[in-house]
């Protein structure tokens, strides 16, 4: 019976690798910068992006430019300090907003001056000119922007200061993340884990570390940064979790890893 559950197991876990892909963090500069995660399984994408908390800020998709006179780019812009808008920039003028808002906003917080925020949307959309994200994507194109002026969500001023321009993201599957080799270690015990979860950060020169709980269906369960300069160990409590596979996300700086648990009360 053992043999069936760690056969059954080492399935779902093969299986799970291969529904979720990452772009991990893309620093753009010292005031922009995102992620896009996409769950293949549920045809979602998940969209992590920051800017200058005083202003608008943009991320376009599936181009290097802002287009032509025939082609329309589809993109996401911070029109408020509230609102995430879902738009489209045609013939390479100001963004449009789209008949429909596709994009959920789910977090908005501003630390330091840089707002960060939280989406996510469905894979196919209903809007003719957004980009339609597929379970074979590998590579995607974006282009970003954010305005040269304070206080102007007019979507104006982006203008040649150095605050524009494209980039190339390549996605990787979770068990390529949990192998990728950063600057730091995690040590997580116990695992299975019943109660409380414990994590030891080595080698960090950061003076904080943000940590993400997923669960198997790629729903966030927990996040919270904590300074690595107060305590050696931090302490999870899972109490309140289903038994089942989790996976945590650790995040110093520009750097992400991927760690494994199991929770089994």
């Amino acid at each position: 019976m053992k043999r069936i559950l760690i056969f059954g197991f080492l399935i779902f876990t093969c299986s799970f690798h291969a529904q979720i892909k990452f772009s991990g963090l893309i620093v753009i500069d010292s005031n922009m910068s995102f992620q896009v995660d996409l769950d293949t399984s549920n045809s979602k994408a998940y969209l992590t992006l920051s800017g200058p908390s005083d202003r608008w800020f943009a991320l376009g998709f599936n181009s290097a430019t802002m287009g032509t006179q025939t082609i329309d780019v589809d993109c996401v812009v911070m029109t408020s300090a509230t609102n995430l808008t879902d738009c489209y920039i045609q013939h390479r003028s100001t963004p449009q907003a789209d008949a429909l808002n596709n994009w959920t906003l789910t977090e908005n917080t501003v630390a330091n001056s840089i707002r960060t925020i939280k989406a996510n949307r469905d894979f196919v959309s209903s809007d003719n000119t957004d980009f339609n994200f597929t379970n074979a994507l590998t590579t995607l194109d974006l282009i970003w922007a954010y305005s040269y002026f304070q206080d102007n969500y007019a979507l104006t001023g982006h203008g040649d200061g150095g605050n524009r321009g494209n980039v190339s993201i390549t996605f990787s599957n979770l068990e390529s993340a949990q192998n990728h080799i950063t600057s730091y270690d995690l040590i997580i015990y116990p695992n299975p884990v019943q109660d409380q979860l414990i994590l030891v950060p080595n080698g960090i020169s950061s003076p904080e570390i943000e940590i993400t709980l997923y669960n198997a269906a790629y729903q966030m369960v927990f996040n919270k940064t904590y300074s690595t300069s107060k305590s050696k160990e931090i302490k999870i409590p899972v109490t309140n979790l289903s038994d089942g596979i989790y996976f945590i996300k650790s995040k110093i700086d520009s750097f992400d890893s991927f760690k494994k648990i199991i929770v089994k009360k």
